[in-house]
Parts: C-alpha cells; sequence; structure tokens
C-alpha cells in the first residue's frame, strides 16, 4: 500500500533541496520586516539562543513563522526541525516564542512555497495576534521609514508647539481612516511638556512628505475630533 506520510516526507525534504537556489540566506536585521512578516523561514546560526529557551531537543536549521505582535513586536515562533518533518508538540502542545533581539542575528531563509501541514499555525496566529484596525496602519507604506525596525507597530511622531519647538515621540498604530487620510495611534508614554497627554490615550496624526522630509504630525486627541 503507498505510504502517504512517507511521501509527504520524502517531498518536503525534495522540496528544501530544489528551492535553496531560490533562496537568498540574510541575517534576519538586514530584511525589511515586510518580507518575512506571516511567512515561514528556515532558520540557521541561531548560536545559544535555543539553549536559552529550554529547546535543546531543536537542532538546525529548523523552521519558525514569523509575525508583528503589536505588543511584542517582530517575533519568530519556533515549529521544529526540517529534518524528517515538524516536531508534533511545537504545532499542538507547546507555543515557543523569541523577540527581536534574540532573533536579529539570525540567519533565515524565506520559504515561499506552500506548506499545507503548516496553515494551523498561520491561521492560529491570524486569530489570536490579528486585529485589522491594527493591520490597516501596518500596511500602510508610505510611514515605513518612521517605524520602529524591532518594533513595526510603532512610529514616531511629532507634536508642534505654538512656542515653536516640537517633541518627537514613539506611539503605537491603532487604526487608520482612509476618507480622512488619518492615523490614530496611542501614546507609548506622558509627553513631556503637555499635561493632556497621558500614556495610553488615542491621538490622530497626518502624514506629510515635503523633498526629502516626512513626518507624522500630531493633529490632536481623537476626543477631540
Amino acid at each position: 500500500m503507498f505510504n502517504q506520510h512517507r511521501y509527504y516526507k520524502i517531498t518536503w525534504k525534495l522540496i528544501l533541496v530544489k528551492s535553496q537556489k531560490e533562496r537568498e540566506k540574510m541575517k534576519l536585521r538586514d530584511h525589511h520586516f515586510r518580507d518575512y512578516e506571516k511567512k515561514f523561514v528556515e532558520v540557521s546560526n541561531s548560536g545559544n539562543v535555543l539553549s536559552k529557551m529550554g529547546e535543546e531537543d531543536v537542532k538546525e536549521p529548523f523552521i519558525g513563522y514569523m509575525y508583528v505582535d503589536n505588543n511584542r513586536g517582530v517575533t519568530l515562533r519556533l515549529l521544529g526541525n526540517t529534518e524528517n518533518e515538524v516536531h508534533e508538540k511545537y504545532l499542538k502542545e507547546k507555543i515557543s516564542v523569541a523577540g527581536y533581539d534574540l532573533i536579529e542575528d539570525f540567519d533565515i531563509e524565506i520559504i515561499q512555497e506552500e506548506i499545507p501541514s503548516l496553515e494551523i499555525i498561520r491561521k492560529h496566529t491570524d486569530k489570536h495576534y490579528g486585529e485589522a484596525h491594527i493591520e490597516k496602519v501596518r500596511d500602510r507604506i508610505e510611514i515605513d521609514n518612521l517605524r520602529s525596525r524591532a518594533y513595526p507597530d510603532d512610529v514616531e511622531i511629532v507634536i508642534p508647539y505654538k512656542e515653536g519647538y516640537v517633541e518627537k515621540m514613539w506611539v503605537r498604530s491603532y487604526d487608520y481612516i482612509l476618507k480622512e487620510n488619518i492615523y490614530i495611534f496611542s501614546l507609548l508614554k506622558d509627553s513631556c511638556y503637555d499635561e493632556s497627554l497621558k500614556k495610553g490615550e488615542l491621538i490622530a496624526c497626518k502624514y506629510f512628505k515635503k523633498n526629502n522630509a516626512e513626518a507624522l504630525i500630531f493633529f490632536g486627541k481623537v476626543e477631540a475630533l
């Protein structure tokens, strides 16, 4: 009788070998987050990170799934080894993740092929970490230069004051209103100059670009719109 499970394992190995030349190995930090977001990757050169995570049973190369967590930033979910098959426990029993500070030096190869057996991971991540209103901001390419590399949902804004000075602040993505071209962010800390702007409050900003200069300019608190 034809062994379907055996066939799948062999096919998976062949896919990796066949596509080796098609994928370029680069440090994760050298990629833009759009390159790897919601993608499966093959990881090597992980140093002692796996042992720090208590995952000594995983050997290189291993598979991971990359996504952006609104609070944790760029995140890698560990999915086990590419040898023979993915570790079953990392699919059904254990969720092991690492943030940007641990993984930025990893060598990654983005897997372009579809992996049907791993689609459950993508669906789980979308369900628990995907928020449509936040992803509307994440999808806006025009503000990419203002984003944090490790936390793509965090961007730098400018608050102008009538006295002639400005305050730069980091804020977290919350929503985007297409009709008015307005970005909604939450403050990550209190303003140094305006006592009415407190951490966690929602604010509105607009994007402006002139020549080589660009900025997200504060327009007011959302409650005042």
